[in-house]
């Protein structure tokens, strides 16, 4: 198997850290949304 040349690595390098990014910022999205570290649930929250 041939390594990718030096442009298209940069390229995947690239995209994988946008993706990596992204699901971050939807991880964090849903925790907030769920009230992950908050003192007390939130009210429209049932068990």
């Amino acid at each position: 198997m041939q390594p990718l040349e030096k442009t298209l690595r940069n390229q995947l390098e690239r995209i994988v850290k946008q993706a990596r990014d992204i699901a971050e910022a939807a991880a964090r999205a849903v925790l907030e949304q769920l009230g992950v570290g908050e003192t007390a649930p939130f009210e429209y929250l049932s068990e």
